[in-house]
């Protein structure tokens, strides 16, 4: 503001502000009362619950959506600090008060991140709830279709595939990745040598595991406000002598004659991960019900393998007295390739769910009469979120565990070089066990699929090259004509190139990798030494070869990882990480009662109401990126359900600046984002909304040009214009030198 004209604006006072957070102006339904069959997690699911009983909303699905997100926040509190710049604004000598208020809701989305772990988990999340788009975008779909073009493109069908295939990357493949770093970590304790000071940890560690489970029962039993603080120091005093006896009982242990000290390790670390893997799943059950109940199933499902695994050791001990081997490591060992055989099976069965999904998808789009291009729009959105997380899911995990892999491999535990009686691949090494299953995860075509990724995103990079370069180095000057209508005809061309990048991915993920698996799990050796590829030399070197080069050459990669370099590279990842998930965020759809979008709205309308009761006589609105998203979702939800708050604000003017409301959500979800296109001031909530773009924004440029219009990129903008180009800019330019064009149009707006 001060750059428009500095003279204008003079002395800014900043003001420390406290805003109470409360969901009142949302005027959210209070919710039914809980019953013992319907908790708190299994109330409502929204749209997927209205696909289900085959009911219509009665308003527009976006507002349908968003209600569901709300429900059961009604009793939202919070507090939002923040503060207030107040400044006079001077013109003709008539001085006009001017205040600044900051709506802040990146905390709300994802939190920021303070380590690598954290990073890490955001980055599953991520990828966990990109796959939930495509069912999301196509129940919203189904709800404005009619029932023959459902039924003409079997939509239904598409998205019973997307929703199983999301379930399968979410619940069991997730939690199949849980238990092997849970098999991972446990690794590191057969590891241990028997040794004086393992024998010293045994005891330590087993007095530790007493007390805190002495800790934990008396904590339980006495829990009561009303117990009596002796009974409370009794309950610590016994917790610390049932762990020293437990300490002076196992020191005086003979364990040469007992059993190996770290196989009381294994047992001790075995219970607390499971401790620790439930208290997880405790959490990830309020984003994804019924994931702890799975959970519980699973680890049913592993004792009962485990069990399994033990009967058939003691019946070959009983047949061959004789042979001598490590009891608990062989249980170990079949116990992993069990799971591992059913993780494998799950990734399968995922991979015909997507092969179903491909199909069907492909019919949709060939069925006549047509179908309407939203649909196909919604189709293509789903099809992509069954082929980008599930993929980068897999990689970031097989680079983890590579890097684990190649640090064993330069460690000096003797015992990984143990030999290991494999159940179904073999005698190996517990090293070369670990490789060898990171080598089959990775399937001969994880090195091939990689390229494609890579020359899919290299067809981007091409894409977008010009606008990157703009972001770095902005045109001069870019308010002329040539470099905008140049910039914004690239960028058209390279919307256009990236489709094919998509392409690319998908055939990598549909074809490519199915077929590599097959390839791979097939008896293939058995068919090389009988000659039967021989005609097949291409087949031949990928199944061969192709395995043992993806481990190569990641693990060359990861040659000098550590948990610090791993640290900094998911530090890097921050902010492209927080970006992602601040888009994700606002449209999911868990954990009930508490989801992004009802804390990001409850704080924008306490800070509404907070603005209408200062009695400003017009309200101005800049909005950037995403926040243009939740700006204008907020006031159409308010326009539908609170207006009396519309009225208390009076006069309020939306500008928008890098919107990507038509260039990226009405083109995925074009059900919940669609009225975006056309969206007249009456339904919006605003009374007058502006809209400007620089010609090389990636993330959002017009709104309601028509698409190939001549006057698209022409930089400028009249007084009173709806809509303006800014000029040869990209996205994060609007608010420097490089816009004049926009901070004429705040100063118009304010004036």
């Amino acid at each position: 503001m001060q750059a428009v004209n500095p003279a204008d604006y003079r002395r800014v006072e900043t003001t420390a502000l406290n805003i109470s957070v409360v969901a009142t102006e949302l005027c959210i339904s209070p919710p039914p009362p809980k019953t013992r069959a319907e908790p708190a997690s299994m109330l409502p699911k929204g749209a997927d619950s209205r696909l289900k009983s085959r009911t219509s909303p009665k308003e527009p699905c976006d507002l349908a959506f968003t209600k569901t997100l709300l429900d059961g926040g009604a009793g939202y509190r919070s507090d939002y600090e923040t503060v207030r710049l107040a400044s006079t604004f001077e013109r003709d000598g008539t001085p006009t008060r001017v205040d600044i208020h900051e709506l802040f809701w990146a905390d709300l989305s994802h939190g920021g991140v303070t380590n690598s772990f954290a990073v890490f988990g955001q980055l599953m999340q991520f990828f966990l709830h990109m796959a939930s788009l495509g069912r999301t975008t196509l129940v919203s779909m189904l709800e404005t279709m009619s029932e023959p073009e459902k039924k003409s493109a079997k939509m239904e069908s598409i998205y019973d595939a997307s929703a199983l295939g999301y379930w399968l990357l979410a619940v069991p493949i997730l939690i199949g990745n849980i238990l092997f770093v849970m098999f991972g970590l446990l690794t590191l304790t057969l590891l241990i040598p028997d040794d004086a000071p393992a024998k010293l940890g045994a005891s330590i560690a087993g007095g530790a595991f007493a007390a805190v489970a002495v800790a934990w029962l008396a904590r339980r039993k006495l829990r009561s406000p009303s117990t009596a603080p002796s009974l409370a120091k009794a309950g610590v005093f016994g917790a610390a002598a049932a762990g020293a006896a437990a300490f002076v009982a196992l020191k005086s242990l003979p364990w040469d004659s007992v059993m190996p000290p770290r196989n009381l390790l294994f047992a001790l670390e075995a219970a607390l991960l499971v401790v620790i893997g439930t208290a997880l799943m405790r959490m990830y059950d309020k984003s994804r019900p019924r994931a702890l109940t799975w959970w519980y199933g699973v680890l049913g499902l592993v004792a009962a393998w485990g069990l399994a695994c033990a009967v058939s050791i003691q019946f070959t001990i009983e047949a061959h007295p004789a042979q001598r081997f490590d009891y608990l490591l062989r249980w170990f060992d079949y116990l992993v390739e069990g799971c591992f055989v059913a993780l494998v099976a799950a990734w399968g069965v995922l991979y015909l769910v997507n092969l179903v999904l491909l199909a069907l998808s492909v019919r949709a789009k060939q069925v006549s009469p047509p179908i309407a291009a939203d649909a196909r729009q919604a189709i293509d959105t789903s099809l992509l979120a069954a082929s980008i997380p599930a993929p980068l899911f897999i990689s970031v995990i097989l680079f983890l565990w590579i890097g684990v892999a190649s640090m064993l491999s330069r460690s000096q535990f003797e015992r990984l070089a143990q030999p290991v009686s494999s159940l179904f691949f073999g005698d190996n090494t517990i090293l070369s066990l670990m490789e060898r299953l990171i080598s089959l995860s990775a399937s001969p075509a994880f090195l091939p699929y990689l390229a494609s990724l890579l020359l899919a995103f290299f067809c981007a990079v091409i894409g977008v090259a010009p606008s990157i370069i703009a972001e770095l180095a902005p045109p001069k000057p870019p308010h002329a004509d040539a470099p905008s209508y140049s910039l914004g005809n690239w960028l058209d061309g390279g919307f256009r190139i990236m489709r094919f990048s998509g392409l690319v991915a998908l055939v990598g993920f549909f074809i490519l990798l199915p077929g590599g698996a097959i390839v791979q799990y097939a008896d293939l050796y058995k068919f090389a030494d009988n000659g039967a590829l021989g005609s097949w030399p291409a087949g031949s070197v990928v199944a061969v070869g192709g395995s043992a080069v993806a481990f190569l050459a990641a693990s060359k990669f990861f040659a000098g990882a550590s948990l610090r370099s791993f640290s900094r590279f998911f530090m890097r990842l921050r902010v492209v990480v927080d970006t992602a998930i601040d888009v994700d965020n606002w449209l999911r759809e868990r954990p009930f009662g508490a989801t992004p979008r009802l804390r990001i709205m409850a704080r924008y309308a306490s800070l509404l109401s907070h603005l209408a009761d200062q009695g400003y006589g017009k309200i101005v609105i800049v909005a950037h990126s995403q926040g243009t998203v939740v700006t204008a979702d907020m006031f159409r939800y308010l326009k539908a359900r609170n207006p009396a708050l519309l009225e208390r604000l009076k006069d309020t003017t939306l500008l928008t600046l890098g919107c990507p409301l038509r260039q990226l959500y009405a083109r995925r979800f074009p059900a919940l984002y669609g009225w975006a296109q056309n969206a007249p001031t009456d339904q919006s909530g605003f009374a007058t909304w502006i809209n400007g773009y620089g010609s090389g924004d990636y993330v959002g440029r017009y709104l309601w040009h028509a698409t190939g219009s001549p006057d698209c990129w022409k930089p400028g903008r009249a007084p009173g214009q709806r809509e303006f180009c800014v000029g040869a800019i990209a996205h994060t330019h609007y608010f420097g030198d490089y816009a004049p064009d926009v901070r004429a149009a705040l100063n118009e707006l304010i004036a």
